[in-house]
């Protein structure tokens, strides 16, 4: 029967995973995702390391990455409502940074 290390990992430290719990318990900051009329546009914003005022916009054609960009919050909020009201687009997600 071989032996179990019962030394403590980097997994196992409760700092580690006092800080995760404190992580989950705060309000998570949402970025809206977007679809065109016609499904085959789609425009998605996630938050930026958790931080309220950036955001990372991907833009996807087809079902393909067509590009990444850094943009803050009121220029996020701006192309949104641009978005929405003039391009027929519509909102179909609120999405969260992937770690967070």
């Amino acid at each position: 029967m071989r032996k179990v290390d019962r030394r403590r990992t980097k997994f196992e430290d409760p700092t580690r995973t006092q800080s995760f719990r404190d992580r989950m318990t705060k309000p998570a900051i949402l970025g809206p995702g977007l679809l065109s009329s016609d499904g085959s546009f789609e425009v998605d914003f996630y938050p930026y390391k958790n931080l309220s005022d950036h955001f990372i916009k991907i833009v996807r054609f087809q079902n393909r990455t067509e590009f990444r960009q850094k943009v803050n919050a009121p220029t996020m909020k701006a192309e949104v409502k641009r978005r929405l009201e003039s391009e027929g687009f519509k909102h179909i997600r609120d999405n969260r940074h992937p770690i967070s």
